[in-house]
């Protein structure tokens, strides 16, 4: 991820990873070893990022703005429980009103609120079957987690922790 990502990460969310990256360290060499662990904590990590950056996006929107319909129920952005990936999907890509106040409120806002969803609904879609159902064996995992956290120099999420994790002008 590299320093300046590392540093702007949510301590949580970087504690996530770093437990996931042992894990998989501690298990690598061992092909019978299920790493559904790994599969899952990963994204939940930018599950956190993401909930740390629309917490501080939403305290700054108006009054109307910080309030979204999540699942039938009207929910601040700025308090309470996170969201979970396909909640905050649906919330980033959102309301038109909403959509344009985070999008001024962050560093290269536009990537986060048109690209950010798709990713985030890929996540979903990635961690769910492999927490509750779902083996994943070492090259699955090996895939995805160089996928998402940008090792080998194949990209999904650093971009999102680079460009909407850092303060407005630090990215």
């Amino acid at each position: 991820l590299g320093e300046e990502v590392w540093e702007a990460l949510d301590i949580t969310a970087r504690t996530t990873v770093a437990d996931a990256e042992r894990i998989f360290r501690d298990h690598r060499d061992d092909p019978g070893f299920d790493f559904s662990s790994v599969v899952t904590r990963i994204p939940k990590a930018i599950e956190i990022q993401c909930n740390a950056i629309m917490r501080r996006a939403a305290a700054k929107l108006p009054a109307a703005t910080p309030m979204a319909n999540v699942e039938g129920r009207s929910r601040h952005l700025s308090r309470g429980h996170g969201l979970t990936l396909g909640q905050l999907a649906r919330v980033v890509s959102g309301e038109k009103e909403r959509f344009e106040a985070l999008a001024r409120g962050h560093t290269n806002g536009a990537w986060f609120t048109s690209q950010l969803p798709q990713i985030l609904e890929e996540l979903r879609v990635l961690r769910n079957p492999a927490s509750h159902s779902s083996r994943v064996d070492r090259e699955d995992a090996t895939r995805w987690r160089n996928r998402i956290l940008g090792v080998g120099g194949s990209v999904m999420t650093v971009p999102l922790l680079r460009r909407a994790g850092l303060p407005m002008g630090q990215a």
